[in-house]
């Protein structure tokens, strides 16, 4: 543990005695220390701790051997001067300080933030309450950076950070940059209702100024960090962060402050893949500029389009409920509940209700919300079946519920699951898939596909690709190993449940290692689906559907080609989120092709009970939920060789290579002539899931109680 070097607090002076005479009318100082870290701010400390002495039971200054002017002007100002050693993570400092104050509440601020009246009115309001079970307060800042206030850039206001207002002895900082603090108990966010109600944080001087920390922090952000770096992921991280500011979040009408920090934030991502691939010595390096560009292209017109909902509960809301048939949020308790911005709205449904015998905690990864799909059916479908199996969910997104004897977490995106276990055991559905022949291929498909002028060229380009993928792939290119953060979630769960044993299979690869107990869950339909197979009626003119997000993974691209080879109508369903690619896939459609875009899940399903075939040429499925539900209606399927597919639908499906456009054209004239027909494999429904789910509950919790799981 760090020591400070020095702790004063000095003695009250006959003017401060005089002053407290004057206020022993007022009410009693509040029970709270403010806590300013400090190094070398000498023009920032005495505009920080303004009128905070007499207002606050302690004022104090941590600070990190300064070597200007910064202790001189502090001494008069505060309370106590704490006296530290510089640190290079030097948010460990915080735990320090907060071990040295003398008061149940904690202020933890920075020397370039400033509290105003109304501010301090609500601190103090939120402090003398004293909620039993309130362990934090999430409080809102006014960011102004290269002289502007940020009022759309990266959603920064409100801005957000790890909670400043905290109950004394419930709360740790990993030490890490930037890594929020971690609380034992309720945190609860306090929203504005205009700029004066918020924290007011002046960020970024100027250019020069940010420039200077993010060196610094590029650094440690690269140490917290424990994967190889890649060329592809600094591309990557270029274009999706500058696209997330300044598009997606409209940092455009911040001015020149606005496209400052999407610029600014673009680089600092960037940089910390090239930092890491310095330390790594990593050697692989893009083709030429022009495909490192394109891969940054591609990643913001992708990026453009996901704008998280995690901050904006209503909007959230009705996301889920357009996920999900028959699933509505409300602001009452609910039969299952969701904790979104440290509010809780209650999920209902119809049918029967079921007395809980246990709560599960379920945490979804920080970003679930941003771009809804087949993970969050997977997870919304579930919770709803294990009610009937005698558990209560409380879902969080990308915060670990309090409730709960045990957690079942989606994902493997959590990077503070551990601390917020408490002791309780955790089974892991991880949604995983190695993308590494994907991230691979992607720009190189791109690019290839661009200059491709008829549908000869590209056939050609498919076929060059293809090549040059199987040799990557007999040279064991396309086994990603996991970050050591994801690799210990892994084998520290209590029970892994992928949707596939080649899932479990490919994660055991990208591990290194033998997983722990595994428990095979597919993924369900609904029964629904189910019912609506008794409906189905070709058309007179027979067509080839395929519902999915219109992008690479799912390979349009080359459906597309092999549907104008055989002469066949396409039916395109689901949202555009790669203009690039889109364009692509219009280019070489013809007139035989038809781009319906979103479309509702009733209208997918009609489509479905009247399709010939039903078509995912993907490079990664496990195994898709549109064919899950095309199976259901009897549908007959093309799917790709590549992921999940064959495990799940036997001799019911046809497969393709996605990298030969030749043999899809083959799968889908094969399948169209084989007509519909009851599948041999009937699909698993959201209620067996439920069942299986809730036997590996059993199983866990009788495991941690010495009792055994009563399930065969």
């Amino acid at each position: 543990m760090v020591e400070p070097t020095a702790l004063i607090r000095p003695a009250h002076s006959a003017e401060r005695a005089e002053v407290c005479a004057v206020a022993a009318c007022r009410p009693p100082e509040l029970p709270l220390t403010v806590i300013v870290h400090t190094r070398n701010e000498e023009t920032q400390i005495a505009a920080c701790l303004h009128g905070l002495k007499g207002w606050a039971a302690e004022v104090m200054v941590a600070d990190m051997a300064s070597t200007d002017q910064t202790l001189a002007i502090a001494r008069p100002l505060s309370d106590t001067v704490l006296e530290l050693p510089v640190m290079e993570e030097f948010d460990a400092a915080r735990n320090v300080s907060a071990a040295a104050a003398s008061q149940p509440w904690i202020l933890m601020l920075d020397a370039d933030e400033r509290l105003n009246e109304k501010v301090k009115e609500t601190i103090e309001r939120l402090v003398r309450a004293n909620e039993p079970a309130v362990a934090a307060y999430q409080l809102p800042f006014k960011v102004i950076s290269f002289g502007g206030w940020i009022q759309h850039a990266g959603n920064w206001w409100p801005s957000y950070k790890s909670p400043p207002l905290l109950r004394a002895g419930r709360f740790r900082f990993s030490g890490m940059v930037h890594d929020p603090a971690m609380v034992d108990g309720k945190v609860v966010r306090v929203h504005p209702t205009s700029e004066d109600d918020a924290i007011l944080h002046l960020s970024h001087r100027d250019l020069s100024h940010y420039f200077d920390k993010l060196n610094r922090y590029t650094t440690l952000e690269a140490l917290k960090r424990d994967e190889p770096g890649s060329w592809e992921a600094a591309a990557k991280g270029l274009g999706e962060v500058f696209a997330w500011y300044f598009d997606t979040t409209h940092g455009k009408l911040d001015g020149a402050p606005g496209f400052f920090l999407a610029f600014g934030s673009a680089v600092y991502e960037a940089l910390v893949q090239l930092k890491l691939m310095e330390r790594n010595g990593i050697t692989n390096l893009p083709p030429d500029a022009a495909t490192f560009l394109g891969v940054a292209l591609q990643a913001a017109r992708a990026g453009k389009v996901s704008e998280p909902f995690r901050d904006h509960p209503v909007e959230a809301g009705k996301a889920i409920e357009g996920l999900v048939p028959g699933l509505t949020v409300t602001k009452d308790v609910g039969r299952a509940s969701i904790e979104i911005d440290c509010q809780t709205l209650g999920l209902n449904w119809q049918g029967p209700d079921t007395q809980a015998a246990a709560e599960v905690a379920v945490v979804a990864h920080r970003d679930a919300l941003r771009v809804l799909g087949g993970g969050e059916v997977q997870l919304f479908e579930t919770v709803r079946s294990l009610e009937t199996e005698g558990f209560r969910c409380i879902v969080g997104i990308g915060d670990v519920p309090e409730s709960g004897s045990m957690v079942h977490a989606f994902s493997l995106h959590h990077g503070n699951l551990k601390s917020a276990l408490r002791g309780r055991p955790y089974v892991l559905t991880p949604i995983y898939w190695d993308r590494a022949e994907l991230h691979w291929l992607a720009p190189k498909l791109m690019m290839a596909a661009g200059r491709a002028e008829t549908l000869s060229e590209l056939e050609a380009a498919y076929a060059s690709l293809r090549g040059q993928a199987d040799a990557q792939r007999q040279a064991g290119a396309f086994v990603s190993l996991l970050p050591e953060p994801m690799r210990c979630l892994v084998l520290g769960a209590a029970m892994v449940l992928p949707n596939a044993h080649c899932e479990a299979e490919m994660l055991k690869a990208s591990v290194g290692a033998d997983l722990p107990q595994v428990r095979v869950i597919p993924n369900g339909v609904s029964q629904t689906s189910m019912n609506e197979n008794s409906h189905e009626g070709q058309e007179e003119e027979p067509f080839v559907l395929c519902a999915g997000r219109l992008e690479v993974n799912k390979n349009q691209l080359a459906l597309l080609a092999a549907c104008r080879m055989i002469g066949a109508q396409l039916v395109l369903v689901g949202p555009e989120l790669d203009p690039a690619y889109a364009a692509l896939c219009k280019g070489i459609a013809g007139p035989c092709a038809e781009f319906l875009g979103p479309r509702s899940r009733e209208d997918v399903l009609g489509l479905m009970a009247r399709a010939a075939v039903h078509a995912l040429p993907s490079f990664a499925e496990t195994p898709g939920l549109a064919n899950l539900e095309a199976m259901a209606m009897r549908c007959p399927l093309v799917c790709s060789n590549r992921g999940a597919e064959r495990e799940y639908f036997g001799d019911d499906a046809l497969y393709c290579d996605p990298l030969d456009i030749g043999s899809i054209a083959e799968a889908l004239q094969l399948s169209m002539k084989r007509g519909r027909a009851k599948p041999q494999k009937q699909p698993v429904t959201w209620d067996m899931v439920g069942r299986l789910t809730a036997g590996a509950y059993r199983e866990i919790l009788g495991r941690a109680s010495g009792i055994g799981s009563g399930d065969e």
